[in-house]
């Protein structure tokens, strides 16, 4: 969800500010930084996106990884709302708000620590073979950075399952089926 959020922001943001417009262009600039932030924290999405710099290894989801991301939530709603809301045009305005809202959102949800629950029917490490499914394989480079991410799969999965353990610990699971029985 979120990324979906992130990509329509910068949608919303793409569009043309007043060249003088110092508020504006302080939006456009923080909002091109957390994109690339974005994508630098969820390679696989940049690769399916078509973003190549990161084909080559799989999101850090080790307890760490997560801390600094929040962090950077938070430095990033703190810079965020250092820009003039106010001076933006109506759209560059709705860009503004639609990001702080998630932001917000992504800050007062950490301390339910969802991310203790890394998985499910759709997505996690057993669903990897969708993204080789996605991505060219076109070049050299391409298998290489395959190769390379593959042998990071080992990692990926320890880390899935160091936060599946914790969530046990901590009580986060996903509920139980009701099965009506």
């Amino acid at each position: 969800m979120r990324t979906l959020v992130v990509a329509l922001t910068l949608f919303c943001a793409a569009a043309p500010l007043p060249a003088a417009a110092p508020a504006g262009e302080a939006l456009e600039t923080f909002l091109e930084t957390e994109w690339q932030r974005t994508l630098a924290e969820n390679p696989t999405w940049a690769s399916s996106l078509g973003d190549r710099r990161y084909d080559d290894r799989w999101p850090d989801l080790s307890l760490g990884a997560i801390e600094a991301s929040h962090a950077a939530d938070v430095a990033a709603l703190g810079a965020l709302l250092a820009i003039d809301a106010e001076a933006l045009d109506s759209q560059a305005r709705l860009s503004h708000e639609m990001y702080r809202k998630q932001l917000e959102s992504s800050i007062d949800e950490h301390r339910f620590r969802r991310y203790l629950i890394p998985m499910n029917q759709r997505g996690g490490p057993q669903s990897a073979y969708e993204l080789a499914e996605r991505l060219p394989f076109a070049t050299a480079a391409d298998y290489e950075n395959w190769i390379r991410r593959m042998e990071a799969f080992g990692a990926y999965v320890e880390q899935t399952v160091a936060l599946l353990s914790e969530g046990v610990e901590a009580g986060i699971v996903h509920p139980r089926i009701i099965t009506g029985r």
